[in-house]
């Protein structure tokens, strides 16, 4: 999967996120050199997440991680309070639809492999 990942990268990515799983360390360090790597470790309160702990250790670690959110938050996620019309018609929007910045719903392969010089 990190071989695939790599291969549909352009250039090398600031910053990775993972689960816990030690199996993407050592392959990530080996495909993505100079990235800064951070792994996410969720605790369940046996219904939903009640911690998330981030492994970040320097200021552009946070940052990175922030950028994700942000991104996440503003492109990905439909927020209930956007959407438009009702029942079956109804349109989910994010921040970014309503903003006109985009025209849908954005899924994480999307984020992954967007460019901004592809736009030029």
């Amino acid at each position: 999967m990190i071989k695939t990942i790599k291969a549909r990268t352009h250039g090398v990515p600031r910053l990775i996120t993972t689960d816990g799983l030690k199996a993407y360390v050592e392959q990530i360090k080996e495909y993505f050199k100079g990235s800064m790597y951070a792994q996410v470790v969720k605790e369940w309160d046996g219904v939903r997440i009640s911690r998330v702990y981030k492994t970040a250790k320097k200021k552009e670690e946070l940052e990175g991680q922030i950028f994700l959110f942000q991104v996440f938050y503003n492109f990905v996620r439909p927020h209930m309070i956007l959407t438009l019309g009702k029942g079956k018609g109804k349109q989910k929007r994010t921040p970014a639809i309503a903003a006109g910045l985009t025209d849908h719903v954005w899924n994480w392969e999307e984020v992954l492999l967007y460019h901004p010089n592809y736009l030029h």
